[in-house]
């Protein structure tokens, strides 16, 4: 946002906007306690630093009732008008929804995950780099005395809908055009 990009964050799996607003006020300097109890100061901070950046877009799956392809489709035209680099972030990978009709439903998560990475795919290669995040199940985390790699399989579970508690945030993948 700092550099001119415009940014999406698409979100699937908060109930609202206040999640990336509360980091990014955090990032800024301001005290999370005070985010969190809606300080006056805080909030008004918070404006200030989000009324800098005319191309960040919040987009909340649930509340705006819009899939991940059509906001990579609004971000990427955003960025074509404005001439500017566009970014979307999508959080989270297992959890996001894509437009398809009742006949063409995924058959399961391995199939809705697949279908979401080629429609991402598609607009990487238009231009839109796309960073997706995903949790990590909590059971593939044993904490600081039991360390766990993550490597093959357990790395792989974080894309499936485990219905476990979530614990850490990892980036799943990055694609841009090359």
């Amino acid at each position: 946002c700092e550099d001119g990009f415009v940014v999406g964050f698409h979100v699937a799996d908060v109930d609202d906007r206040r999640g990336i607003l509360q980091r990014i006020a955090q990032r800024h300097g301001v005290d999370r306690r005070a985010f969190l109890d809606r300080d006056p100061d805080a909030i008004d901070i918070t404006e200030a630093i989000v009324r800098r950046w005319p191309h960040l877009r919040i987009i909340d799956e649930a509340a705006d009732n819009r899939t991940v392809d059509e906001s990579a489709e609004a971000i990427a035209m955003l960025g074509r008008r404005v001439s500017r680099r566009a970014v979307l972030f999508v959080d989270s990978l297992q959890k996001v929804r894509l437009r398809w009709d009742a006949k063409n439903e995924p058959r399961n998560d391995k199939d809705r995950i697949d279908r979401v990475l080629r429609c991402l795919s598609s607009y990487a290669r238009k231009g839109l780099t796309i960073i997706a995040t995903c949790e990590v199940p909590r059971g593939y985390y044993g904490g600081p005395k039991k360390r766990r790699r993550f490597e093959g399989p357990s790395a792989l579970a974080a894309f499936k809908a485990s219905g476990d508690i979530e614990y850490a945030l990892w980036t799943g993948l990055v694609l841009t055009r090359i």
